[in-house]
């Protein structure tokens, strides 16, 4: 078992607790958009497993608006038993070899995905999605032992730790966690624990171990180097290293300088919080309209301070005006006008609706076209950083578990030789507009007529870019190597009719 001796325990603990302070400035804002949003995953504070965490909460537009976003980015992104992803021959790769290449990282995508399909993604992948809103996501993606090779843990924000690399990555990741001390030798398999933790575990198996997770990047090795340690005694429970990282940490949107990133909950937050107001005056002053609410004169027959209003129950009063309704303040209207339009800006926020309601007018296809559009234009630059951040990172740490069980070939998914092609259906929204672009080009090229635009278009090429934009199965679309094949097939059978047809000819004169 390899040895962490890069830093040591001390220094990789004095490292942790650096990135613990600057982790702290995020706390209370992350606290903050899980009370207003997300209250059930809210362990900032004080963590009782089945406490109650709504229970300040009097309007659930954010809750459900969060909710939909999470599962509408997963069935965007990453829908569950759909290939959303493959394997592409990178620009290091010579043309007239990537054709049979893709063919064989095609294959190898299927595996992948059939490893995937089988694992707990979908579930995982949801709760991360649901952190994103806030501002950051992050999945744990480790070797399995239960049949499956893949196992992901969606790891909360309470729990993450960060630091990043020079060029604004993030690289090293901690993480802070306790668990069952009986779990411990069961969770690393062949880890040594302390003597402390051996007798807690003889003694008081489900009491909890505090747990330090530490993911290194080591830059002279190129490696990951992931530690396990025991808080308490500082006692390395297991050691290993990786040549892919095991955390795929994902950011919604970034500000320079910073290591988290900032979701649109963060931006909808005073929206939020002021809907979450507005509904409690309207709700207290509703109380008020139901229940009525009642001046009384103390004129020595009336007591208003033991006076009960009840229905059925006779007041004495000594005279007419001795007990009296009080007017209600306050315009409905004017509250419901309100609530109306925070509750649309909450709900435009975090793309909730982006189509109306299903009850509303049919929609056009061109209308929903331009919606699509429209969203894709919203998350244009997050589904950027996305793609690079969480898709590309979870394939190539697939990978490497599948290359490392001797699932797949060795290969090397760098970017170069072989690269990472999106094809969820976000991804396909943007590659159906690039086709229709092609066809308005073609449509105006035409106009200078079939000879120009035969010389001017790769026709040939067309049907195979098609393809692979709508993600046809590269089995049936023709190489280029069968092509020129086809063609010189094509003119040979040309040649062999004219040789006929002269020879006709020559006898007929």
């Amino acid at each position: 078992m390899p040895k962490y001796s890069k830093q040591g325990v001390d220094g990789l603990i004095k490292r942790f607790e650096a990135a613990k302070v600057h982790r702290e400035h995020w706390v209370s804002h992350w606290r903050e958009c899980y009370e207003q949003a997300l209250p059930q995953r809210e362990t900032m504070s004080l963590h009782q497993p089945g406490a109650k965490k709504n229970t300040t909460i009097y309007d659930s537009t954010a809750l459900v608006a969060t909710q939909r976003f999470a599962s509408r980015l997963q069935s965007t992104l990453v829908p569950p038993f759909k290939q959303w992803a493959k394997l592409e021959a990178g620009s290091t790769i010579p043309k007239d070899q990537a054709g049979e290449i893709n063919k064989q990282l095609e294959e190898m995508s299927g595996i992948m995905f059939s490893y995937l399909n089988q694992s707990n993604l979908a579930t995982e992948a949801n709760e991360a999605f649901l952190d994103l809103a806030v501002g950051t996501g992050a999945l744990l993606l480790e070797e399995g032992t239960d049949g499956n090779l893949l196992k992901f843990t969606a790891v909360p924000l309470a729990e993450l730790i960060v630091e990043e690399g020079p060029h604004g990555t993030v690289e090293t990741v901690f993480r802070e966690h306790s668990i069952p001390a009986r779990n411990i030798e069961r969770t690393w398999r062949g880890g040594k624990v302390s003597d402390q933790v051996k007798r807690q575990i003889e003694e008081k198996p489900d009491s909890p171990v505090e747990i330090i997770e530490g993911t290194v990047f080591d830059p002279d090795k190129q490696m990951y180097e992931f530690v396990v340690i025991e808080a308490a005694t500082k006692h390395v429970v297991w050691e290993d290293y990786f040549d892919v990282s095991p955390w795929i940490v994902f950011r919604w949107s970034k500000v320079a300088g910073e290591r988290y990133g900032r979701g649109p909950v963060m931006s909808a937050l005073p929206d939020i919080k002021t809907l979450n107001l507005v509904a409690k005056y309207i709700l207290k002053n509703a109380e008020k309209s139901i229940a009525g609410v009642y001046v009384g004169v103390d004129d020595g027959v009336l007591n208003p301070w033991t006076v009960k209003i009840a229905p059925g129950v006779v007041i004495p009063v000594a005279a007419e005006g001795s007990l009296s309704p009080l007017p209600s303040a306050g315009d409905f209207n004017v509250s419901q006008f309100v609530m109306e339009d925070l509750k649309e800006s909450i709900r435009k926020a975090l793309f909730y609706d982006q189509l109306g309601p299903v009850a509303g007018p049919t929609k056009s296809a061109t209308e929903v076209a331009i919606r699509q559009q429209e969203l894709m234009s919203d998350i244009g630059s997050s589904f950027g950083r996305l793609q690079t951040e969480f898709i590309t990172k979870l394939v190539r740490r697939a990978i490497d578990i599948l290359k490392r069980n001797g699932v797949v070939p060795d290969v090397q998914v760098d970017g170069k030789t072989i690269e990472v092609r999106v094809i969820s259906p976000l991804a396909r929204a943007q590659d159906m507009e690039d086709i229709s672009n092609l066809g308005q080009f073609i449509q105006m090229a035409s106009l200078a007529g079939p000879e120009a635009t035969a010389l001017g278009i790769d026709l040939e090429a067309i049907p195979e870019w098609i393809g692979k934009k709508m993600g046809v199965d590269l089995e049936l679309l023709r190489t280029p190597a069968q092509r020129q094949e086809m063609k010189e097939q094509i003119a040979q059978a040309q040649m062999a009719t004219q040789a006929v047809q002269e020879g006709g000819l020559q006898a007929v004169a």
